[in-house]
């Protein structure tokens, strides 16, 4: 389902390692939560493109002992995300969510959604978030979404994430509702 580009909803960036609890917060270090009106957080994650896809059968939901693993955990605990795929860049995929460990339930379906993007396209995103993560929190301290014209950022969610048939109604319904 699409969401009509109308509305100018709350951005913010938060390093990952902030957003999960994680033994181990550097295996995070460069990957970033970007939060969309308060309630949607789509994953950027750096390059995993050597072991992923396919995807792991496994269902360990345990946080990993590698960097490597606690990409591959951060993508398949996101119910969006973002990560450099030269191979796979331009294209999405639905991809099977680990369980949550906490009580909670999935808002739909197991499934997350993974968008890839090319190597020069996410160095100019994860600059942005980088950027964006010092001026912004999940803690009341956003900007507008029309702030980010013009930026890597901006153009992959106008032309990627915001367009893409794979967002569930409950993510289209909050950010149709945004002022």
């Amino acid at each position: 389902m699409k969401v009509p580009n109308e509305r100018d909803f709350l951005v913010y960036a938060s390093p990952m390692q902030r957003a999960y609890a994680v033994d181990n917060p550097s295996f995070l270090r460069t990957a970033y939560v970007l939060g969309l009106n308060d309630r949607i957080e789509i994953g950027f994650v750096p390059d995993v493109s050597d072991i992923v896809p396919p995807w792991p059968a496994h269902e360990d939901s345990d946080f990993p002992q590698s960097e490597r693993e606690a990409r591959v955990w951060a993508l398949r605990v996101s119910d969006y995300s973002v990560t450099p795929n030269s191979r796979f860049a331009g294209t999405s995929e639905k991809i099977a969510l680990l369980p949550r460990q906490s009580a909670e339930p999935r808002d739909e379906a197991e499934f997350g959604v993974v968008w890839f993007v090319g190597t020069s396209e996410w160095e100019g995103i994860a600059a942005e978030l980088g950027d964006l993560c010092g001026r912004t929190s999940p803690f009341g301290d956003f900007i507008r979404f029309s702030k980010l014209a013009g930026t890597h950022l901006h153009r992959f969610l106008e032309e990627r994430f915001l367009s893409s048939s794979l967002l569930a109604s409950e993510t289209v319904d909050v950010l149709r509702r945004a002022r």
